[in-house]
């Protein structure tokens, strides 16, 4: 079920597409629904030691359906206002979720911290600060 909640709302022109609208109160909604669905993913897929065998074998799981569409669509955007938005979500879902998983965002987050965009390169900043320093992060 979580599987078809992300292939519905997640491909372009979806909410990650809000995140660039120019109205605050659109965006607001959309990064919510971004840090549940998130949450959900994260809380429905195996354990990352139970997944490290599992590469390219059997269905994708809602983690990885997750961080395929806010990779493409939302870091990976041409619009700068979904760049800098899919920043900030993803600061609010490891704020909530304290375990989720960095470490497929980090070509991404690098790529901000150089972007042509000066509010992305901010943002950036102030996210990567807070991804590295909160809790659930090891010097690893």
């Amino acid at each position: 079920m979580l599987r078809q909640v992300l292939n519905a709302f997640m491909p372009p022109g979806g909410i990650l597409d809000r995140l660039g609208d120019s109205r605050d109160r659109a965006r607001e909604k959309a990064r919510e629904a971004l840090v549940l669905l998130g949450g959900y993913a994260f809380r429905s897929s195996p354990s990352a030691s139970s997944m490290k065998g599992r590469e390219g074998k059997g269905p994708e799981t809602p983690l990885m359906i997750f961080e395929r569409f806010f990779k493409e669509n939302g870091l990976g955007s041409k619009v700068w206002r979904v760049k800098e938005q899919s920043l900030i979500t993803l600061s609010q879902i490891r704020r909530a979720h304290h375990m989720f998983p960095l470490r497929p965002y980090l070509p991404l987050l690098v790529d901000a911290l150089e972007d042509s965009d000066s509010n992305v390169r901010t943002q950036a900043q102030t996210s990567v600060i807070e991804l590295f320093t909160g809790p659930g992060v090891t010097d690893a």
